[in-house]
């Protein structure tokens, strides 16, 4: 058997209630749908160009012009397209790899925690609040309290517990440009107010967001719709699959640990 399938069977020991591989096939799927249809939009529009351009040098006729109209609004089209591809794959995306977090998170406290009679050696879980356990939020060493930040609770949670070592290195990165994509699309559409859209254009030039992971169109020389590239779709798809790994390894991890100590094995 496939080492990386072994363990994400194992991951269903804290993820008891999540078909993630019914989801993930799901999302898959869809996502193929719409990057057809995105494709068929495209070849259609350079379809179109081409035949202009061979036409161009002939005498031109009203017909010439009316395709000239239907190129601008088949690329004036796409742009919302492309929006809509990226509000679908962000939306279906963010909420799986949070509810895969937050499952995880409280199974994982309870069985080789609570139930142990232990409790993770970290700051958060001094307090005996019911948010320690709770991804969406993170204590904030310098406020003194729980802020809400679902990529900086991931974080906090996962290197409190051991669970960090067993994800991807580049996890942080991913999920705060999922996230902040996510957030942006959710509040405000697709065309966001100038000064969200200006500040998320500064965000990928200071290199908080990698710029190979989002396209735009604008607007005379402003940044106007943003939309998510392929080649960060293909990454969270594959950054999902290792997580759900990462979560099988560390469980075995536990469990291994808990039978050489006790004699007792799940």
């Amino acid at each position: 058997m496939n080492i990386g399938e072994n363990f994400r069977d194992w991951a269903l020991v804290v993820l008891p209630h999540l078909d993630y591989e019914s989801q993930l096939k799901a999302i898959n799927n869809l996502l193929a749908i719409h990057k057809e249809a995105e494709e068929i939009a495209s070849r259609s529009i350079v379809e179109l160009t081409n035949f202009l351009k061979e036409h161009n040098k002939s005498p031109v006729d009203e017909y010439f012009y009316l395709l000239e109209d239907e190129r601008g609004e088949q690329i004036h089209a796409t742009i919302y397209h492309d929006a809509a591809y990226s509000m679908a794959a962000v939306g279906m995306l963010a909420p799986f790899i949070e509810s895969i977090f937050h499952h995880a998170f409280y199974c994982i406290l309870e069985i080789f925690y609570y139930e142990q009679k232990i409790t993770p050696n970290h700051i958060r879980f001094e307090r005996g609040n019911e948010k320690e356990g709770d991804c969406h939020y993170v204590w904030s060493r310098r406020k003194k309290d729980w802020v809400w930040n679902i990529e900086r609770g991931i974080a906090q949670i996962s290197e409190a517990i051991g669970l960090k070592d067993f994800l991807p290195p580049d996890l942080k990165i991913m999920l705060t440009a999922l996230f902040s994509y996510r957030n942006k699309m959710f509040h405000c559409g697709f065309e966001w107010p100038l000064d969200e859209r200006e500040n998320f254009s500064k965000r990928i030039k200071r290199g908080e967001l990698p710029a190979r992971w989002f396209k735009s169109a604008t607007n005379g020389e402003r940044p106007w719709i943003f939309y998510l590239s392929n080649e960060f779709i293909v990454h969270c798809l594959e950054q999902t699959d290792l997580i759900i790994i990462g979560i099988g390894e560390y469980v075995k991890s536990k469990i291994d640990l808990i039978g050489k100590g006790s004699g007792v094995y799940f």
